[in-house]
């Protein structure tokens, strides 16, 4: 599997040049190069670490064996994946899937600790003495402890997280501060959106040219392709195709579900639900981008003013396809 910026398709990258670099040297967010025939649809598995495998085996085959897929799908997976049906009440048919079994209680703990898992690989390959890879992740609450807990003591990573002062939860800046081996927090003056300013800026910034920095947000490729995994498992365990309601910020969650859906995964669309922040939301019912400043919500992971994974959907679908596929609330 060959990856390519959503900038410049000419250039492909290996699976290990888009973890690592994070963003592509255009700017660009990564996306695989084409998407195989119905990898959804004929993955197989009786347990979540097994399923993930089978659909993650395209996009890391070129790298790793079917074993060595395997047990990282295992070293990472080691929570449950429930699909809770609500019976006997108002929302009889409808189904939670929960992701907040993981260490940190969050979704994110899937893409976080996949992407550990990754660079342990990837990294252990160097030669002894190489530069540390210096994981830069701005978070508006529940990403950077996800990733903190993920990447700590992995030889060779250094991970700084940028969080936007008195905008997370005294929870989840206890975790987002909790000391950890290989792990600095930081807080910063501004909103979640001058954070992530500030991870792309590094990236591009001559004087920290010889830094060898990646990223840990969505906009890294290894964050977002296991989250295409839960979406498949709960199709896998319904009958019939289903619509999915996903909550939305920085819209990596969505992002993955609609690569599982082109990847031949039964469901009828999507549901964005947003908070107070409607960039995408104001897009899918006018088909035109009105970027302004994050407001400021009790829901404060989902304060994103301007959504990084916006640039892959429009890389992966015509405007009027993602309109039809996608509501926003």
């Amino acid at each position: 599997m060959r990856f390519i910026s959503t900038r410049n398709s000419d250039r492909e990258f290996d699976l290990r040049e888009a973890v690592t670099n994070g963003l592509a040297p255009d700017g660009g967010l990564f996306l695989p190069h084409l998407l195989p025939d119905n990898f959804v649809r004929n993955a197989s598995g009786n347990s979540f670490p097994a399923f993930a495998a089978s659909v993650l085996s395209p996009f890391l085959s070129s790298s790793f064996t079917q074993a060595e897929i395997e047990q990282l799908c295992l070293d990472t997976f080691t929570f449950d994946v429930p699909l809770i049906d609500l019976k006997d009440c108002e929302w009889s048919g409808i189904s939670i899937l929960e992701l907040f079994h993981g260490p940190t209680h969050s979704f994110k703990d899937f893409g976080a600790r996949f992407l550990g898992q990754l660079l342990r690989r990837f990294i252990a390959d160097e030669p002894a003495g190489e530069t540390k890879t210096v994981v830069l992740v701005a978070t508006s609450g529940d990403t950077g402890s996800a990733v903190a807990d993920g990447l700590s003591g992995i030889p060779g990573v250094e991970v700084i997280i940028l969080y936007p002062e008195n905008q997370v939860s005294a929870f989840q800046e206890r975790q987002l501060t909790l000391v950890r081996k290989g792990v600095t927090a930081c807080r910063v003056s501004g909103n979640f959106d001058e954070c992530q300013k500030l991870v792309k800026a590094s990236f591009s910034e001559p004087a920290l040219r010889d830094v060898n920095f990646t990223s840990a947000n969505s906009i890294n490729i290894g964050r977002l392709l296991p989250q295409m995994t839960y979406y498949a498992w709960a199709a896998s365990l319904n009958s019939k195709a289903n619509w999915f309601c996903v909550p939305s910020g920085n819209l990596g969650n969505l992002t993955a579900g609609l690569l599982a859906w082109k990847g031949g995964m039964r469901s009828l669309g999507f549901i964005a639900g947003h908070n107070a922040n409607r960039y995408f939301p104001d897009y899918l019912e006018s088909g035109t981008r009105t970027t302004r400043a994050s407001i400021r919500t009790l829901s404060n992971a989902m304060d994103v003013g301007s959504p990084s994974n916006f640039e892959r959907l429009q890389s992966l679908f015509p405007q009027e396809e993602l309109r039809k596929l996608v509501s926003g609330y």
